[in-house]
């Protein structure tokens, strides 16, 4: 499942968005719009989404990526988790920031 999650927001969603962007504005497709939708998807989404998992459950994260079964170990990763929310709260603000750029 987590293998899946990556694939589809590095790859498939950018992919679908600049593609969908692309004909719907009827403009050329330029480095600007393909790093707005990578930077939205794969640090935006995907670091939100990695953030919250390792706030509200720290356990995953230290077991099962790192192999840490150590409890004291917990808090390190929620801080990561913190650190990941803010990061991808950053990316999300390429969708506003972005439009600057075009015009």
């Amino acid at each position: 499942m987590y293998f899946a999650s990556v694939i589809l927001l590095l790859f498939v969603l950018p992919v679908v968005s600049i593609s969908a962007e692309t004909l719907l504005s009827h403009h050329a497709m330029s480095m600007v719009l393909v790093g707005k939708w990578f930077v939205f998807w794969g640090a935006g989404i995907r670091l939100l989404l990695a953030g919250i998992r390792q706030v509200l459950q720290p356990r995953f994260t230290a077991e099962e990526i790192f192999g840490v079964h150590d409890t004291g170990s917990f808090a390190i990763v929620r801080e990561v988790g913190f650190a990941n929310l803010s990061m991808g709260f950053r990316g999300l603000c390429t969708l506003l920031t972005s439009r600057m750029c075009l015009v």
